[in-house]
């Protein structure tokens, strides 16, 4: 350290707090998705009033079905996905009458459920559960 230029010294420690950066960056969006067994990885939050941002991650390519499900067995709402790693798509419960729901991500054997619970004044999401 002794012999080096002050430009030598900016540029080492201009790369260091690039690199810190970089680390907290990748931990956070690791951090996003909660951990589970398996592959398939599920992550859904309220973004505004009744509107929910649905998450799934490591997809691999497979045919994926994503289905909201009351408790008597109504389907409220059903995707398959197809070719996709990822993807995110909104879900508007404006319309869905007040009540708890299971939201179900299917893939072959894997699957991931979410009890998701509306009323007049509050959405309320569950913690994954693998079955």
């Amino acid at each position: 350290m002794y012999g080096r230029k002050p430009d030598e010294m900016k540029l080492l420690v201009k790369g260091l707090a690039f690199a810190s950066l970089f680390l907290c960056l990748t931990q956070t969006q690791a951090a996003n998705f909660p951990p589970v067994e398996g592959n398939l990885l599920l992550k859904v939050s309220q973004i505004e009033g009744e509107i929910l941002l649905l998450q799934v991650a490591n997809m691999r390519q497979e045919a994926t079905t994503v289905s909201l499900i009351d408790l008597e067995g109504n389907t409220f709402f059903r995707k398959q996905v197809t070719k996709h790693n990822g993807y995110a798509w909104k879900m508007n419960l404006e319309d869905a009458p007040e009540g708890r729901y299971i939201l179900r991500v299917q893939q072959k054997d894997e699957q991931r459920s979410q009890v998701i619970y509306k009323s007049d004044d509050q959405i309320l999401i569950s913690k994954v559960n693998s079955n």
